[in-house]
């Protein structure tokens, strides 16, 4: 048996137990395909993996799903356990911890309506007017944020580029492309020297778990980079346990 493994297995013995008055509530921002209401449950490509890596670890929860721009607050106020979010140096620290293995890579790319032609460097992008989602703005672009428009929906994200009210669009790239072919907009171009993945983390909250949130951090990180969550990514990092 490896260290990993058998480090993985003590931090689950420590976290099972921890008291438990509750089951653990994770909050999940509502963006299709990530997180939606269906009926009377939920659905989604981050609901899929919460569920996948809290039963492999075998903690109790429960999910609920809200607006972006309230989940930061419902954590910080502890008012939630958990989410899952970018890293942002924007976020108090000491109000959360983070998971240190991802549980999804997020692919980000600039695009435009196909056939435009333009190219566009780095320094002319600082003072283009771009369009994002709430809640999925990588800090590496470097982009103005007076210059940035925040949508709650895909669906209006590109419906501001071909009204021709921003210049370009920041989004994950094959879940907007698809999401354009679906619903018969026209055609988008990725500008492929602006592509880049983004990794997404567990996060839990200070105000509501105290000491276990560092606990539940550490065996979420172990389960994700040691291969407990199947539809978690695991090539692309790894954890030192020595």
């Amino acid at each position: 048996m490896n260290g990993s493994r058998i480090l993985f297995l003590v931090l689950l013995l420590f976290v099972s137990a921890c008291p438990q008055a509750r089951p653990l509530v994770i909050g999940l921002p509502e963006m299709e395909p990530y997180a939606v209401e269906k009926g009377q449950g939920y659905s989604g490509i981050y609901v899929d993996k919460v569920r996948e890596l809290m039963d492999s670890i075998g903690v109790a929860y429960t999910l609920r799903v809200l607006p972006v721009n309230r989940t930061i607050h419902e954590l910080s106020r502890g008012n939630i356990d958990a989410s899952i979010f970018l890293k942002d140096p924007g976020h108090p620290s000491q109000a959360f911890v983070y998971s240190r293995a991802p549980i999804d890579l997020v692919r980000f790319s600039l695009m435009m309506r196909e056939g435009s032609g333009r190219k566009i460097s780095m320094s002319q992008l600082k003072h283009m007017k771009v369009g994002a989602l709430k809640g999925f703005l990588p800090g590496h672009y470097q982009l103005d944020k007076e210059q940035v428009w925040l949508l709650d929906s895909r669906d209006r994200l590109l419906k501001v580029l071909f009204a021709d009210r921003v210049e370009l669009i920041l989004a994950e790239e094959r879940i907007t492309q698809a999401f354009a072919l679906e619903h018969k907009f026209p055609k988008l171009q990725s500008l492929l020297q602006f592509l880049g993945e983004q990794p997404a983390f567990m996060v839990f909250s200070r105000k509501s778990l105290g000491q276990e949130a560092d606990a539940l951090a550490e065996v979420v990180s172990q389960a994700l980079s040691g291969g407990y969550c199947d539809a978690c990514p695991q090539d692309q990092f790894s954890l030192n346990t020595n």
